[in-house]
């Protein structure tokens, strides 16, 4: 599986399957230059796509095909939205319990509805992680 990397109008501007209906729809509704569409492609189709703010370290959306839930898809997107962040903290909302759960497991809290992920500081030699 690799993971594509395109600006929004790019991504709009390609044909896409029935199923990322609701991408589409919070694709269109962000704007800006530094939003990317993370697209999963497995062999020659798309299995997941996720909408991130790279400035903002924001993300908007995650949807994977409904026949590859659960296997992976959702993590390899999730690992690629990190390694694109900027900021040491990413936010996300969540519209569904199923998405609440899996932002629990990938290690986000909750705050007044808005979700966030703390990257690890990095530690360098001669500091310990209490420091």
């Amino acid at each position: 599986m690799e993971i594509l990397v395109q600006g929004v109008e790019e991504w709009l501007a390609r044909e896409l399957p029935g199923w990322a209906t609701r991408t589409r729809f919070h694709a269109r509704r962000v704007d800006g230059d530094h939003v990317l569409v993370l697209t999963a492609r497995d062999t020659r189709e798309d299995v997941g796509y996720a909408v991130f703010d790279r400035e903002l370290s924001h993300l908007y959306y995650m949807e994977t095909r409904k026949d590859r839930q659960r296997r992976g898809v959702g993590e390899r997107l999730w690992e690629k939205v990190k390694a694109s962040a900027v900021h040491r903290d990413i936010t996300v909302t969540a519209d569904s319990e199923e998405g609440k759960r899996r932002l629990q497991v990938w290690g986000f809290v909750e705050v007044e509805g808005v979700w966030t992920w703390r990257r690890p500081r990095e530690v360098t030699a001669g500091e310990s992680r209490s420091d």
